[in-house]
């Protein structure tokens, strides 16, 4: 008769194994129970594999549904089996107006000067010549590039390592030609290979030929920038001698999507099946743009058959807080350039339905100050001090969703389970507040602070 695992601690697993002894026809000759023997000793160490196990096998299995899943690797996964395509890091590119004083040749791979101090490189080889005005586009980060081993095989995996940009790559077969990358599944033809992220890298896919290309033996060659993280703040210094005339932001940095938001997107994204129909399918066709996008929404100001407004909220998650809640604010949540939206309304278009157009907005943000007194008890070791670090830090993570409506409950339930709250007043706002499509909430804090004794 097996022993069936029921107990949940250590402590009743043990009296169930006790139990289950005393139950088997030879019971009595089993006599060392007594608490240093050496039977009791093997219950002990049963008790101890049962429960460890049990725990293994529930972390894994929470770790196995996008809902309950926390580790980076497990969702990525998930999202990769469901088909959304989860997005790396991007690296920062400008737009450079230049009249070189020289003629010479520069190349991707040599950085052409810096931004912020970091290596600022060429998109494409360039020949300058002195005297002509020259438009050209450069990432904040370097060029690297890794040979790719091939089989003739049906249906290769080929994972490369390495901090590879989240669209700045380039795949080439042993004769140079560039081979056409897919990152949709519905986009796949028999001349492309799908690209897939994975933690720590890319997994590039082959076919058979009727579902993505046949590769044959040989080598392929993958060239990519390594983004930096920057922000955009002063001018680059060049390398090349000349007139620096003017620099456009073109698309910001911008981290890979976040684990708190492929918890959400990866379903909605599923559901959508990557096509923008109904209003929710929009939310999650704009935040797979990449990374930094964490909300988003499409409505109609127009009386116009085909035309809708498209918003969004793009989030900077290395934005600290200086003491000034406005100016974290406007860093934290900073606005997509004029040519990223163009380039994001385009994205849109290329998965709705034909014949529609898009315009696309920033969002309106409200900042919200909620006021009142927290009270403190000091028998739990926390002074004011602590209790107002531990509220900033709290506030900081506010934002409510485009449209929705911000719950002033909420707050007061929060911060009464930090340690050392005892009590909480509100006094502003005392209604909840409901916002348009267009517009999402952050909330500031300004509290008065005591204790229970006072």
């Amino acid at each position: 008769m097996p022993y069936v695992f029921n107990g949940i601690d250590f402590n009743q697993v043990r009296a169930d194994l006790e139990a289950y002894v005393e139950s088997l026809p030879e019971a009595s000759r089993w006599r060392d129970f007594v608490q240093t023997s050496t039977g009791s000793h093997v219950l002990d160490l049963l008790a101890g594999l049962g429960v460890y196990l049990r725990h293994s096998v529930g972390l894994a299995r929470k770790e196995s549904y996008v809902s309950t899943a926390r580790l980076y690797n497990s969702l990525v996964a998930i999202a990769n089996t469901l088909g959304y395509p989860v997005n790396r890091a991007n690296a920062m590119i400008l737009e450079i107006s230049f009249t070189p004083s020289v003629t010479t040749s520069w190349s991707k791979y040599t950085p052409i000067g810096t931004f912020s101090g970091l290596p600022v490189s060429l998109l494409e080889n360039h020949i300058f010549q002195a005297g002509v005005p020259i438009v050209f586009r450069v990432a904040v980060g370097q060029w690297f590039s890794k040979n790719i081993e091939t089989t003739s095989e049906n249906f290769q995996q080929l994972y490369v390592e390495g901090t590879i940009d989240n669209f700045e790559y380039n795949l080439y077969d042993s004769n140079h030609n560039l081979i056409p990358v897919r990152r949709y599944l519905e986009d796949i033809d028999p001349d492309s290979l799908v690209e897939l992220t994975r933690p720590g890298g890319v997994v590039f896919l082959s076919g058979d030929g009727s579902f993505a290309k046949k590769l044959q033996a040989g080598n392929l060659t993958l060239e990519h920038i390594e983004p930096i993280r920057v922000e955009f703040s002063g001018m680059p210094n060049f390398s090349l001698q000349g007139t620096l005339n003017s620099v456009r932001l073109l698309r910001a940095y911008s981290e890979g999507d976040s684990t708190e938001k492929l918890t959400v997107v990866v379903p909605g994204y599923h559901a959508a099946k990557a096509r923008a129909v109904t209003a929710r399918d929009y939310k999650y066709v704009i935040m797979s743009y990449k990374g930094s996008i964490v909300d988003g929404a499409a409505y109609k100001t127009q009386d116009m058959c085909c035309t809708l407004d498209l918003v969004y909220v793009n989030q900077d998650s290395s934005a600290t807080f200086s003491g000034d809640w406005d100016t974290y604010f406007s860093s934290r949540y900073p606005s997509l350039s004029g040519e990223e939206k163009v380039i994001l309304a385009k994205y849109v278009k290329g998965r709705s339905l034909v014949g529609m157009t898009y315009r696309v907005f920033d969002p309106e943000m409200t900042i919200v100050e909620v006021s009142g007194s927290v009270y403190i008890d000091p028998s739990r070791g926390r002074d004011i001090d602590d209790i107002q670090q531990d509220i900033i830090d709290l506030f900081k993570k506010y934002r409510t969703g485009l449209g929705e409506t911000f719950y002033i409950g909420e707050i007061t339930a929060d911060i009464g389970k930090l340690v050392g709250v005892s009590r909480v007043y509100i006094t502003n706002p005392v209604d909840d507040l409901s916002t348009n499509l267009h517009e999402f909430v952050v909330i500031k804090p300004n509290f008065t602070y005591g204790y229970i004794s006072d």
